[in-house]
């Protein structure tokens, strides 16, 4: 608490001699100040003000969490909705936290620390959550597919023509994005598409 008093004595002294009385503070979780002013005085805006000295105040920081709320359903344990990444944070606190409860959207950082399994299972959990909001029902087999695309070599790939360029089949680069750049670089390369793949089969009308 002293410290909210020393920056704002620090950065804004002029204001002292308006203060009336002192910092009342809440049992550590408000601060009131009550400042007044002349009617002659210039017009004053208090948030800005109020967001410096914010800025300049923490209360507790983790690194790599920059939010961090406590939701608390009708129905159900209430839980923390944390922007930010740091599973290490809530690892010292096992006691306090249901740790194989843990969930992410970010399934890269969930490679690193759990593994490309867990990375694959939660590719096919976020691409579901976001067919569930607009009530579309997609096979699990489809998302499964797409799930060991990404993961199959034991890394993340991204499901995007940069993935497919580590494709040996020109026709299947083709039919998915900038047909002409790779319609050009497997011509001037001379590179031949022997068929195997369902995409570059359809492209010239055959069976996969």
């Amino acid at each position: 608490m002293e410290q909210v008093k020393s920056i704002f004595k620090e950065r804004h002294s002029k204001y002292l001699q308006y203060l009336k009385g002192d910092f009342e503070f809440d049992k550590h979780k408000s601060a009131t100040v009550t400042i007044q002013f002349p009617l002659e005085f210039k017009k004053l805006l208090l948030l800005s003000l109020v967001e410096q000295v914010l800025k300049k105040v923490v209360v507790r920081s983790v690194v790599g969490v920059d939010r961090c709320s406590l939701i608390v359903p009708e129905k159900g344990d209430p839980y923390l909705f944390v922007l930010g990444q740091s599973f290490e944070a809530f690892e010292k606190h096992d006691k306090l936290f249901q740790l194989n409860k843990i969930a992410s959207n970010h399934s890269y950082a969930l490679k690193l620390k759990y593994g490309i399994e867990a990375c694959r299972a939660n590719i096919v959990k976020e691409i579901r959550a976001v067919f569930d909001v607009y009530g579309i029902a997609v096979d699990y087999r489809h998302l499964s597919l797409i799930a060991d695309f990404i993961t199959y070599n034991g890394d993340y790939r991204a499901f995007n023509r940069i993935g497919m360029e580590e494709s040996t089949s020109p026709f299947l680069k083709m039919s998915y994005e900038t047909t002409m750049k790779y319609l050009i670089q497997s011509s001037v390369t001379k590179e031949t598409d022997w068929m195997q793949s369902p995409s570059s089969a359809l492209v010239l009308g055959q069976v996969p």
